[in-house]
């Protein structure tokens, strides 16, 4: 996901090796050039996380999806769409089985439950 995100915003690749070899002594060993300048800083801040060379220390997507600034696109995707159940089932699926759990819901239709794993107001 960090390549795209870095190659969406470049529009070039940040790795780029003759053959396999020297491709993944770039990816494990190399620094990425830096981005343009005038690169949005949560951008900037969603590439160095995903591509850190550490794999340990790159985000999960639930982790991703907390990041403030993503976060905050995803709740305005929900509301300019109407799709909250969509989303919020996608979030709600066990990562064991990618099958949505089943949640009760309250009977007040106008409630504001934060998501448990990523904090978004359903």
């Amino acid at each position: 996901m960090g390549v795209i995100v870095y190659e969406l915003a470049t529009l070039k690749k940040p790795f780029d090796g003759d053959n396999i070899s020297n491709l993944f002594h770039q990816i494990i060993n190399e620094p990425i050039d830096i981005l343009p300048e005038g690169t949005n800083s949560d951008v900037a801040l969603v590439v160095k996380e995903l591509l850190n060379k550490d794999k340990a220390q790159r985000p999960t997507i639930m982790k991703v999806a907390n990041m403030p600034c993503i976060k905050a696109k995803i709740e305005e995707f929900i509301k300019e769409h109407n799709c909250k159940n969509e989303v919020i089932s996608f979030f709600d699926s066990d990562p064991t089985s990618l099958k949505p759990t089943t949640k009760a819901k309250p009977a007040n239709p106008g409630y504001q439950l934060e998501h448990s794993k990523t904090g978004l107001k359903s």
